[in-house]
């Protein structure tokens, strides 16, 4: 065991470490507009910046992203308009009775899960889109409190009388 072999193996170690880590910064600023994260299993997928867990969902498979429920990003929970950043490592929990929400296009970076996003409302028909969005509704009137919409959306019908009043 020469001293100087292992010296100049130690030195040369260093180095590597040094080039690969050179060649890593070089290789994230020549691709500045897009960010690298990753799979569970470590498979890499390259999105633009300001990516977020629902463009990671629909890169990975569009079934993925229709039913995308939750995501972790590095083990956390976060919300689905989340920016992704390098080196995240992002899962996506499904639910096969969640479905694709419209409002997902207003933060959805990619062109492919937006144009995933619109197909899929281009496949349903006026009642299914009629009832998704007074669900939605409702969720937003809840959380003002306020009362749910009926059959014959008798709130929005008042709603309306009441700002048109106020006005006069």
């Amino acid at each position: 065991h020469d001293p100087r072999l292992l010296s100049m193996l130690g030195d040369l170690r260093k180095n590597l470490k040094t080039i690969d880590a050179g060649t890593a910064v070089l290789k994230m600023n020549l691709y500045s507009d897009r960010v690298f994260v990753l799979t569970p299993e470590n498979l890499v997928k390259e999105l633009p910046v300001g990516a977020t867990p629902i463009d990671f969902a629909y890169a990975v498979h569009s079934d993925v992203g229709h039913h995308c429920h939750l995501a972790k990003v590095n083990s956390n929970v976060v919300p689905l308009d989340y920016e992704l950043k390098n080196g995240d490592i992002i899962e996506i929990i499904t639910f096969p009775k969640v479905n694709t929400k419209l409002s997902w296009l207003g933060f959805a970076k990619t062109k492919h899960a937006r144009n995933r996003i619109k197909n899929y409302f281009r496949t349903l028909d006026k009642d299914t889109l009629f009832d998704q969005g007074k669900e939605e509704m409702n969720i937003l009137l809840e959380k003002l409190k306020l009362e749910k919409l009926d059959e014959s959306l008798t709130f929005l019908k008042t709603y309306k009388g009441r700002s048109t009043s106020a006005k006069e």
